[in-house]
């Protein structure tokens, strides 16, 4: 079953190999995790991970996030185009809620031609419930973050027009007078 959709799934014109996708997905962990899962196990994560993928163009925001339970826990699948803070948005908002996590893998792979930032996180049994009340805050916070990459430019060019307008000397502000070569050091970090 993952061989036909890794197989029929096109990758910029190409259909995306099965080694590759595996080999990507996996790439980061840990050999004591792959050594310790039956085939099928891994099998049910790479099924999870190229679901999410597939679904991205169908949801409205092109964030595809679930929780998919089983008898040792959860396992949360979450795809999205890639940006910066992903990783670090996603375990602050489970660790924020005390749900422990067992596996963290976050790979990028091209979709389409696009990079598509994929995370499979498996969750202890214990926090499963927990897990699956975060999902639509979850989703909130990604969204959130996909709008600030999405104007991260715009935002850089308001900033850089703003430190060309600074006037040399002092700047005299509510809270007292700066340099303005400061200000501008500043501005430009």
């Amino acid at each position: 079953q993952v061989l036909a959709r890794l197989t029929s799934a096109q990758h910029e014109g190409e259909k995306l190999s099965t080694s590759t996708f595996l080999a990507t997905l996996f790439a980061r962990a840990g050999g004591e995790f792959l050594q310790g899962q039956p085939s099928q196990r891994i099998a049910e994560i790479a099924n999870g991970t190229l679901a999410a993928i597939g679904s991205l163009s169908k949801e409205p925001d092109r964030i595809a996030l679930f929780l998919r339970s089983h008898e040792d826990g959860g396992d949360l699948f979450i795809a999205l185009d890639d940006h910066p803070f992903i990783i670090s948005s996603i375990a602050e908002t489970l660790s924020d809620a005390d749900v422990r996590i067992e596996a963290f893998f976050h790979p990028i792979v091209v979709y389409n031609g696009k990079p598509v930032a994929v995370s499979f996180i498996n969750i202890n049994e214990r926090s499963v419930e927990t897990a699956k009340s975060l999902l639509p805050k979850l989703r909130d916070i990604l969204r959130n973050l996909t709008r600030v990459g999405k104007d991260f430019g715009a935002m850089k060019s308001v900033m850089t027009t703003a430190l060309q307008a600074l006037p040399s000397g002092t700047l005299q502000t509510n809270s007292g007078e700066f340099a303005a070569n400061e200000v501008s050091q500043f501005l430009a970090w």
